[in-house]
C-alpha cells in the first residue's frame, strides 16, 4: 500500500504535485502527534506535581492553534486528491493499530518489549564537551519528583556524576 498510492498518483500527475502532496500528507502525522503532546504534556506534569494553571492554559492555546490547520483540510474541501489525504492517514493508522493489536495478542507483552527498547534520554552533549564554567561540580543538585501522581513535595538528590541512561 505504501507504493502503491504514489504509483497512482503519479499517473495523474507530475513528480513535483506528488512530492508536494506527500508532504500534505505527511503533515497529518505531525498533527496528530502535536496533539498527543499538547495533551500529554499536562498529565505528565500533573503526575509530576508541577501543573500549574499556566501550563494548562498553553496546553488548551497550542489545541486551539492545532484545530486551525485540522478544520482546513476538511473545509473547504479541497480538490482531489488532496480530500483523501486525511482518510488515506486515518487507513495508514488504523494499520498500523491493527498490526499492534495482533502483535501483541499473538506474543503477549511485546508491547512492553517495544517500549523497552525506545531510546532513553541522554545529555545533549558529553560532560568533556562542555566548557570548565558549563560543567556542574559535586555540589549541583536536581529535583526529583516523586512516583505517585498528584505529590507536591521534592526531595533534593545529589548530582555527583553525569547521568549515562
Amino acid at each position: 500500500m505504501i507504493v502503491t498510492v504514489p504509483l497512482l498518483l503519479e499517473i495523474f500527475t507530475n513528480p513535483l504535485t506528488l512530492f508536494d502532496d506527500a508532504g500534505s500528507l505527511a503533515a497529518f502525522g505531525f498533527l496528530t502527534a502535536y496533539f498527543l503532546i499538547s495533551l500529554a504534556a499536562p498529565v505528565f506534569l500533573w503526575k509530576r506535581g508541577e501543573l500549574r494553571a499556566r501550563h494548562i492554559a498553553v496546553a488548551v492555546a497550542a489545541f486551539l492553534c492545532l484545530l486551525v490547520p485540522t478544520v482546513g483540510t476538511f473545509y473547504p474541501v479541497p480538490a482531489w486528491p488532496v480530500d483523501t489525504y486525511p482518510y488515506i492517514f486515518l487507513g495508514y493508522m488504523l494499520l498500523g493499530g491493527t498490526w499492534l493489536y495482533v502483535a501483541n495478542r499473538r506474543r503477549s507483552g511485546v508491547l512492553g518489549d517495544i517500549a523497552s527498547t525506545s531510546p532513553r534520554t541522554r545529555p545533549l552533549c558529553s560532560r568533556a564537551l562542555l566548557p570548565n564554567w558549563a560543567r556542574p561540580g559535586p555540589a549541583v543538585l536536581r529535583s526529583t519528583s516523586p512516583s505517585s501522581p498528584g505529590q507536591a513535595w521534592r526531595r533534593q538528590e545529589r548530582l555527583d556524576s553525569w547521568p549515562t541512561t
